[in-house]
């Protein structure tokens, strides 16, 4: 979307725009008024680093400095710390000393929601309080300051001694249970006079069996590649020959020689004369270059001979390949004869494991539970010993300690003042920026064509023609034909330029067209018409077929009987039959061939070999011929036309989305080598069409049709008063009329 397109779209929603912000500077003002003036003093406090906070907080690796004490926590776990500060200050222990001091005999609701602590960096903390006295917010923050951190000693020396009862009972029952499984362990190890370290035999048999399985999967290797090199020796040998001939070494002649060559020509004669007569894969063309190829290999096979009965040395490198093979046969054999010996010794290690297994299992569980049991008592006793530091440090020295109080050098802040215009003014600016980006999504998401510029980016064909809305009430029949019944109107000017691009002696040298649509109401009917019309009127030879034998038009545009057509004809495509099929119109040059009768099977009779013989006969003798056809993505119809036509337009509606259905049929149409010329838009809204307003005093109302005027009745169609100029669709009023489901009455 560019800039110009945005600056428009905002441009007609400025009243929405200006209503939001101003509603939200009201609202905001509003809500400003009734919360009041509010004060918040502070108290500061640090953490100290040496608290029984910081030690039984501690994790077990966590970094220490030069003196042993652990590094503050990073923000996540501060800010976890002041959740938990917050629950003790708003504490019944801290907060009615408090009010008691300041004399406050009646809360405002909600006071504990105004009394807040935050952690400001990992060991440094804020007690906030919040109220509408900056004097007594003051004092609140200095009393519930001073009772927070008594109460919070007591809590911290409370839970140390607890600990350290805890840790002092379960050390006790550790060291009872590593006494018992230590006896346990020693009166086994009498038992069965165990001497040394059992879990050492144990590992040098586990070695042991895992170097004999190497020596197997070694072994078992070698043999492998042994014979893999002794089968490639094996298959090259037969390739490799005995004796060497000499190069110029004559071949003796021989009657069997000479009766080979004379079958071979022969062979090789029959072999040609079937070729010319069949395929290289017609058996007899096989059979006869087989019978050639043994007659050759019979002739070299015997040559061969000869020259090795004439002169014939060995060949040195059958020798090399043969001794090859013998040595890559006494390695395999080798290496087999070693794999049992090492399996053998694989099964000897087994046996040592299993029996030094079975024998000390009992012994490792004993082990294994004495260790875990010192282990156990060596975790409880160090935490033992860092909770007694930690109640000892509790009961000399407090967990925090403040470091500033509320006082004239850190007074209470008034919540409230510049607050409301920055808000207001933020608020303002949140509706401006809200409610711009949502009618421009709005906008970006509608995939309707509003006009012709934006068509020409989203239709994958270029569009040719712009058709606009009539200005007035007209009958469909009145529409269709506006071309002759209004010469003078908007919508015939934009037919002629239709016209116009096939009437160019530079143009596309097209005689035969149909005119199409993707979906059902985009006004195919109504542009055939008045294209065929726009034709007529230039002097060509026009015929309009109405291929539409599902919902056929034309017969009632013209108003002419359709009681022989294009589905009679087509029982009996005869010149005569043809020429009764043509019916005149009131436009001198134009003739129409309605439908006909609606047959059973559409699909048997478009697909007839008839059809190319009536679209020849017409063609040679019309100028142009246009085929009318439902929707091309609903019925084949259109589709079976396409061997029979030179090019097509498409048709499309304005202010309808594009559903990529369109592109669909464009790929379609191109497969079946149908040229797609352009795009026609229909429908399209006169407050975009450019320089209407200039001139729409020369387009008068609409000729009324004289036999509509007689009393026949008419499907009017409402259609928008000229409105003024804009370049969007989106609030165009569209027509409306009952829906045939061919594709060509505006909805």
């Amino acid at each position: 979307m560019d800039f110009w397109r945005t600056i428009s779209i905002l441009n007609k929603r400025k009243w929405l725009i200006l209503f939001s912000a101003i509603m939200s500077a009201l609202l905001t003002y509003g809500a400003t008024r009734l919360v009041g003036s509010k004060w918040q003093a502070s108290v500061k406090f640090m953490a100290s680093s040496t608290s029984p906070l910081a030690k039984m907080n501690a994790q077990p690796g966590a970094p220490t400095d030069d003196n042993g004490n652990p590094e503050p926590r990073d923000m996540q776990e501060a800010k976890d710390r002041a959740r938990a500060y917050s629950d003790v200050v708003r504490s019944r222990n801290v907060i009615l000393p408090a009010i008691s001091l300041v004399k406050m005999t009646n809360p405002p609701d909600k006071f504990l929601d105004n009394i807040t602590v935050e952690a400001t960096s990992p060991t440094n903390y804020e007690l906030q309080v919040i109220d509408a006295s900056p004097a007594r917010a003051e004092a609140l923050a200095n009393a519930i300051g001073d009772n927070f951190l008594m109460v919070y000693h007591q809590l911290q020396t409370k839970n140390a001694q607890h600990v350290v009862s805890l840790l002092d009972v379960q050390l006790q029952q550790a060291d009872a249970r590593f006494a018992i499984a230590r006896s346990r362990y020693e009166a086994y190890c009498n038992k069965l006079r165990i001497v040394g370290n059992p879990d050492k035999n144990l590992e040098t048999a586990i070695s042991r069996l895992q170097n004999a399985h190497m020596r197997e999967e070694t072994l078992r290797n070698n043999l492998a590649e042994a014979q893999a090199m002794l089968d490639v020796r094996i298959h090259e040998l037969p390739r490799i020959p005995k004796t060497l001939s000499t190069p110029n070494s004559p071949v003796l002649p021989s009657p069997i020689i000479t009766s080979l060559e004379k079958d071979l020509a022969a062979a090789e004669m029959e072999l040609r004369l079937i070729k010319n007569r069949y395929t290289d894969m017609n058996p007899a063309v096989k059979k006869a270059q087989k019978e050639r190829d043994d007659i050759a290999q019979k002739l070299q096979d015997e040559k061969d001979n000869r020259i090795s009965a004439s002169l014939s040395m060995t060949n040195p490198t059958r020798v090399s390949a043969e001794q090859s093979i013998g040595k890559l046969q006494e390695d395999a054999a080798g290496f087999r004869a070693q794999i049992p010996a090492a399996r053998a010794s694989i099964t000897r290690a087994e046996t040592e494991l299993n029996r030094l297994q079975g024998g000390n299992s009992t012994l490792q569980s004993l082990s294994q539970e004495l260790e875990r049991k010192n282990d156990f008592r060596t975790s409880v006793s160090a935490r033992l010993s860092i909770a007694r530091t930690a109640l000892d440090s509790a009961q000399r020295q407090s967990p925090l300690v403040i470091m500033e109080r509320a006082t004239d050098f850190n007074p209470a802040v008034n919540m409230s003042s510049g607050r409301s215009r920055k808000l207001i003014l933020l608020a303002m600016l949140c509706a401006l920026i809200g409610v711009s980006g949502i009618i421009i999504a709005l906008d970006s998401i509608d995939l309707r064509v509003r006009n012709v510029r934006q068509a020409e980016g989203m239709l994958p064909a270029k569009v040719i023609a712009a058709i606009p809305q009539p200005v007035q009430q007209l009958s469909y029949s009145a529409m269709a034909r506006s071309t002759e019944l209004d010469p003078q109107s908007l919508q015939s000017e934009a037919y002629r330029f239709l016209g116009l691009h096939l009437l160019n002696p530079n143009g596309p040298k097209v005689r035969s067209l149909m005119i199409l649509s993707a979906k059902a109401e985009q006004g195919s009917t109504t542009t055939i018409t008045n294209l065929a019309i726009t034709l007529a009127q230039a002097g060509k030879r026009v015929v309009v077929v109405d291929a539409n034998v599902r919902t056929a038009e034309i017969h009632q545009v013209f108003e002419i009987a359709n009681d022989y057509g294009f589905t009679d004809m087509m029982q009996d495509p005869t010149p005569e039959n043809i020429e009764k099929s043509l019916k005149p119109t009131s436009v001198p040059g134009l003739k129409v061939i309605t439908s006909g009768f609606s047959p059973a099977n559409p699909w048997e009779l478009f697909r007839s070999d008839k059809l190319q013989y009536i679209s020849a006969y017409l063609r040679d003798n019309y100028d142009f011929v246009l085929y009318d056809t439902p929707s091309a993505l609903i019925f084949t119809d259109a589709l079976n036309l396409a061997p029979v036509v030179d090019a097509a337009f498409l048709c499309v509606r304005a202010l309808e989305p594009l559903t990529g259905t369109e592109q669909r049929l464009i790929d379609l149409l191109e497969e079946a080598n149908v040229k797609v010329l352009g795009s026609v838009i229909s429908h399209v809204p006169t407050s975009v069409v450019e320089g209407y307003h200039n001139y729409q005093h020369y387009y008068g109302p609409a000729l009324i049709n004289a036999r509509t005027a007689a009393g026949k009745p008419v499907i009017t169609i409402p259609v928008e008063a000229p409105a003024a100029p804009s370049i969007d669709l989106a609030g165009s009023n569209g027509h409306s009329s009952k829906n045939n489901g061919n594709g060509n009455r505006p909805a």
